[in-house]
């Protein structure tokens, strides 16, 4: 995503990388949390415009579970719902940082409806003062015929859609060891 930014405005705008995920994009809560915190400390002042979120997942069982086995699992009350230290941590960057934007993916699961997490925080009511939750943006993905990509979540909580398929970008060269499991 980094690379896209910087080719699509000419490096016109700085970008700060942070490692969230490991090399099979497998991550946690905790790890999205701490590097919003990381990037708390690195900018103190209310200067981040963007924060990038090309991650997510759902609350309860990441969508491994059937439908039926995750009804008996998590109650309807308790699924669905915003994950507790990344809201906790969205709200704190309201507070901090209320003109920052928020864009997340809607995620390559081909759900339809289920939120998924941070971008389903879209459709979150921001419109108190002071506020409690930053502006999030949840981007879902379009084929080159302008129609949803086969793999693209969508939901009520989408904001936007792109193209999203055959995008050329850079990738690196080297070997990224795959975490066991």
């Amino acid at each position: 995503i980094t690379a896209l930014i910087n080719r699509m405005t000419g490096g016109a705008v700085r970008v700060a990388t942070l490692k969230v995920l490991e090399p099979d994009g497998v991550g946690s809560e905790e790890s999205v949390v701490l590097a919003l915190k990381h990037l708390r400390r690195l900018f103190p002042e209310p200067t981040v415009e963007v924060v990038n979120m090309s991650l997510g997942g759902f609350t309860d069982d990441g969508g491994w579970a059937s439908p039926a086995d995750r009804a008996a699992l998590f109650p309807a009350g308790l699924r669905d719902r915003m994950p507790l230290a990344l809201g906790a941590e969205l709200a704190v960057w309201a507070q901090k940082y209320p003109a920052t934007v928020f864009v997340a993916c809607a995620g390559n699961e081909s759900e339809d409806e289920r939120p998924f997490w941070p971008a389903a925080a879209a459709r979150e009511s921001w419109a108190t003062d002071p506020p409690t939750a930053p502006v999030v943006i949840a981007v879902a993905s379009l084929t080159s015929a302008l129609t949803r990509s086969a793999f693209s979540n969508i939901g009520d909580w989408v904001t936007v859609s792109t193209l999203g398929e055959d995008i050329l970008s850079e990738f690196p060269d080297g070997d990224y060891p795959v975490a066991e499991n």
